[in-house]
């Protein structure tokens, strides 16, 4: 169903809300500047979809949320700095970093807005973190406190070469649930499923927050996928968009996603 949109192809395709970071002034520009990363968006492309990137705020009520939400047909969390430990009863760790309030509190809304309005949600990285706390779970703050864990993060992290991605690390994911029927094939659905994908994260999962599942691990046991058990939301802490351009598997993860949003297009 992909359609093709640097084509000039002008057919409708679905609108994915997307909450966008917020560069303090002098990063690129004289003015504080709204960024989404560019490798989420084409790969939301090449899926089929038009983005809509739209600055985090304060909001008032959900009724706020809801119109954000209004015209579009999913919802898409992207990576980025540390969920507040607060929002889930902890002192912020040594290493904890860029914690935004406004952001949290923001991301959160429009996810709650996603389920009234029964949106699909795709969340990654930092993306899975708010939906666990935001369903009540709580974060392992910082994964090189714990002992025999591989390495989730380059050696740099959070800092980074443009251009680079984190570790590729082995993820397996249990049969039957959506991330698998997204990702994998017909043959395969009663078996787990691996796959090769970029890591770039100091947290993980510690409780898992109401509703939610476990559905992928990496081979040290770090909770890698999340999905709810109602609503069609599916959450990684690996980076699909980071290898999707050369990886069906991971571009997979978006096309599922989108395939599922054009089925919330009004006729």
């Amino acid at each position: 169903m992909a359609v093709d949109l640097r084509s000039g192809d002008r057919r409708e395709v679905p609108i994915i809300v997307i909450p966008g970071r917020i560069l303090a002034p002098g990063r690129a520009g004289r003015q504080a500047t709204m960024v989404a990363g560019l490798s989420y968006l084409q790969a939301l492309w090449r899926a089929g979809a038009r983005e809509w990137v739209v600055a985090p705020r304060a909001l008032e009520d959900d009724e706020d949320a809801d119109a954000i939400l209004r015209q579009a047909h999913g919802l898409l969390l992207l990576a980025g700095s540390d969920v507040d430990p607060q929002r889930y009863g902890q002192a912020a760790h040594r290493a904890t970093y860029g914690v935004d309030p406004v952001q949290d509190h923001f991301e959160t809304a429009l996810l709650a807005a996603a389920g009234r309005r029964s949106l699909p949600v795709l969340a990654i990285c930092r993306g899975l973190q708010l939906v666990n706390v935001a369903f009540g779970g709580t974060l392992i703050q910082h994964l090189a406190d714990e002992p025999g864990l591989l390495a989730h993060a380059s050696d740099t992290f959070p800092r980074a070469e443009p251009g680079s991605i984190g570790p590729l690390l082995p993820v397996t994911i249990k049969p039957g649930c959506r991330l698998h029927r997204l990702v994998g094939s017909a043959s395969s659905a009663q078996e787990p499923l691996t796959v090769l994908a970029a890591h770039s994260h100091h947290q993980a999962v510690d409780t898992v927050g109401q509703g939610l599942v476990i559905v992928g691990r990496s081979a040290d046991g770090v909770v890698e996928a999340l999905e709810h058990r109602e609503q069609w939301l599916v959450a990684t802490q690996y980076h699909p968009e980071d290898t999707a351009e050369i990886d069906p598997t991971m571009q997979q993860h978006f096309n599922g996603f989108v395939a599922e949003a054009a089925t919330r297009m009004r006729p």
